[in-house]
């Protein structure tokens, strides 16, 4: 597997913009999974108190719901080997 190229990577900026807006389709190794920090994605009992990301985490580093795997995941950017953007767009 291949990271993406570092002037490939997504900021950490647009990864939250487009998880803020629907469902996010990326890889950190062979599959492709579902991520999102919409609340009607998450099962209540899986609901974060805090924020996902708050100010001052660390630049790099972006915490998410696994839809696919039904748990939150903190992965590095630059871990990313695919990152698809906004796949769907949540209505809730």
């Amino acid at each position: 597997m291949t990271k993406l190229a570092k002037n490939k990577l997504p900021s950490k900026e647009l990864i939250l913009k487009h998880m803020k807006n629907g469902i996010v389709q990326l890889s950190l190794g062979e599959d492709l999974d579902e991520y999102s920090l919409i609340r009607g994605t998450i099962p209540d009992q899986l609901t974060k108190m805090g924020a996902a990301n708050p100010h001052g985490a660390p630049v790099g580093e972006f915490t998410a719901f696994n839809i696919t795997k039904n748990k939150w995941e903190t992965f590095q950017i630059e871990d990313l080997v695919e990152y698809k953007g906004r796949v769907k767009r949540y209505v809730g």
